[in-house]
Formats: structure tokens, sequence, C-alpha cells
């Protein structure tokens, strides 16, 4: 994981899944969502994730490079469209990239700053989710890039305007939101002419239709329905259900905020055990979530990144089921 720069890495707990199951029997446990291992476990591993930080960080810089070059070259063909898709591209990847660094950076082990508390871990089903919805919607708009990539367009102008209309209802008279108008309508003025949208769109943005959220793209006929399917049973749904803290999600990870006051032997085990595993898990879903979203971009692109994908998620899913049970899946044979 990364710590005040991105080349630099950390050792902490890892776990392999089978050893990460605890009782669900809570007999005993006064706190709900708290349980009680009954059985011998194995220790943990460490797992020095710098093997897969060092190839991954390079090959980040990489492809953030050669969007960027490939957008210098479309800017003097004038071919609109296609500029317009290779910045969306490049905007999701640097979005996914910022959340890896700023993930990596939250729960860093290389130094003991007194702000970084191990709990923290728990903000990063949230970003996991954003990550995963972008992801979902690549793997959606890859089946016919072209007119998909312009719906997500078109839906973003669409719910800009009604985030201006929503406030403007509520604070046209305010001097202190006038800048913020401006700026969203000089926003909104771009949008017309970056993206094809007929005359009716723009008068009224409601005929665009939304976006659909990862359960209903799963639900799409499209070529890739069966992997959307499996990505929403594998990940999404119980990451979702943590990023929303729905009940189920707030209780499977609830004890880490608890320690302090459970019994002694089941606070050991929440500080020297559960949150250490906690931590793998979802630092492991944040950088499997960015090798989906920089390969569906590489696919799409074809920038020659296809060995260093390879490479990295192999060395991942060595150590993560979850990586191996995707790139499996989809990406082993896609990469070739």
């Amino acid at each position: 994981m990364v710590g005040r720069a991105p080349n630099q890495a950390t050792v902490f707990a890892y776990c392999s899944p089978a050893n990460l199951r605890l009782n669900s029997d809570i007999r005993g446990v006064s706190n709900p969502g708290v349980v009680l291992m009954t059985k011998k476990v194995k220790p943990l591993e460490h797992f020095d994730f710098s093997v897969v930080q060092r190839p991954l960080d390079g090959l980040l810089r990489n492809m953030d490079s050669d969007l960027r070059r490939r957008l210098d070259l479309l800017a003097r063909t004038n071919d609109l469209n296609e500029i317009r898709r290779f910045t969306l591209l490049q905007l999701i990847l640097r979005f996914a990239i910022n959340s890896y660094h700023a993930v990596a950076f939250l729960l860093s082990d290389l130094d003991d700053h007194p702000r970084r508390q191990p709990r923290f871990v728990l903000v990063v089903p949230p970003i996991n989710r954003q990550l995963m919805d972008l992801w979902f919607s690549l793997v959606f708009m890859m089946d016919d890039f072209g007119p998909r990539a312009l719906a997500y367009d078109q839906c973003g102008y669409r719910e800009l305007r009604e985030q201006v209309d929503k406030m403007r209802k509520q604070k046209a008279d305010d001097p202190e939101w006038q800048d913020w108008f401006h700026d969203m309508w000089d926003l909104a003025s771009l949008m017309e002419k970056q993206i094809p949208l007929t005359t009716s769109q723009i008068a009224d943005p409601s005929s665009i239709d939304y976006w659909l959220a990862p359960y209903k793209l799963a639900r799409q006929p499209t070529k890739s329905q069966s992997f959307l399917k499996f990505l929403e049973d594998l990940l999404y749904h119980d990451t979702s259900a943590e990023a929303h803290l729905k009940p189920g999600g707030l209780f499977m990870s609830g004890s880490i905020l608890l320690a302090d006051i459970a019994p002694e032997e089941l606070r050991r085990v929440i500080e020297n055990r559960t949150i250490h595993q906690y931590k793998f898990r979802q630092y492991c879903r944040t950088v499997l979530t960015l090798l989906g979203i920089a390969s569906e971009i590489e696919l799409y692109c074809k920038m020659n990144n296809h060995e260093q994908l390879t490479k990295v998620w192999t060395i991942l899913a060595g150590y993560n089921a979850d990586t191996k049970d995707v790139y499996e899946a989809r990406y082993q044979a896609l990469l070739g």
C-alpha cells in the first residue's frame, strides 16, 4: 500500500479466504455484529503489497500517458466524437487512479501518523462501490461503445441541468450562489458544444434517458450480461450493502468499532486479526476494480499494455481468490 508517495510500499497481514471464516454463532456476545472465533485458526501471513504495487504503478503511469498522447493526436484530426470518447476514458481512468492512491495512503502501514487510525478502513467500501459503478458502466458500454458512451454523456448533461434547476429553486435569490450558477451554466454550454444533443433534448433534458445502475445494467440484454451478473454476485452486492450501511453491511463491519467495549479475548481477535483481514479484503477490491477498469480501457484503445496488465492480474490473483475468479472469468482470455 502507498504511504507518503506512490512508490512506497508496506507489509500488512494477509490470510487466504479459507482462513477468513468466523463462526456466525454469536452466543455469549453482548453486541450485535460481533462474532467469536470458536475454532483454532492459522496465524495470519504477511503480504508485501509492493510486489503488486510496483508493476501496477508503472502500468497506470503508462496508460495515462498513452491516453494523453492519443488525445493529442486526435486533436489534430478534429474528430470530435472520438475526442469525446477518449476524454471520457481518460476521466474514468484518472478517477480510478485517484481513488486507488487515496485508499492506499489512508491504509498505509509505513508510518504511525497519529491521525491515521486502523478503523478508517471502514470508509473504503463506498469508494469501492464508486469504482464498481464505473467498472459496470464500462463493461456495458464496451459491448457497443459509440452509442452507449454517447448515452452516458447525454445522461451526464441531463443530471447537470437537473441539479442546477433544483438549486435554482432553492437559492436563486442568494447572492452567495450566483458564481456557482454561472459556472454550472458555462459547463452546460460547453457540454452542449461537445456532446451531440438535439434541440429538443436541450430544451427538455428530461427527454434523455437516465443511465442505469449496476443492478439494472446486469439485467440488460447485452454480450457481457453474464459477466455483469457474475460481478454483482461476487463483489457488488455486499460492497453496496456496506457502502449504504444497510443492516447487514453495518453488522458485517461493526465489530471494528466495538472493540473497546468487547470482552478482552474478543478485543484481541478484532485488533489482531479481524481488522487486518478486513483491510486486506477491501484493499484488494480497490485494486481488483482498478484493474478491471484499466483492462476495459486497454481492450478498446489497444495501447500495448496487455502484457503488463496480465502480469499484475496474475500476481494479485496468486494472493486473492476474488481477483483470480474475475481474471479467469473475463480478462485472461481477452488480454491473451
